[in-house]
């Protein structure tokens, strides 16, 4: 049962590395600077 947990807890990681790796190329195809979250609000 631990082994099905920390199976997914990876998927869910390597998915989650997936996008934010997307994320980072399209951001530089965009020249958009990275802002933190804090001065958006």
């Amino acid at each position: 049962m631990h082994y099905d947990v920390v199976l997914q807890c990876t998927q869910n990681l390597d998915n989650l590395l997936t996008c934010l790796d997307k994320a980072e190329q399209h951001a530089a195809a965009k020249n958009a600077e990275c802002v933190s979250s804090r001065r958006l609000r």
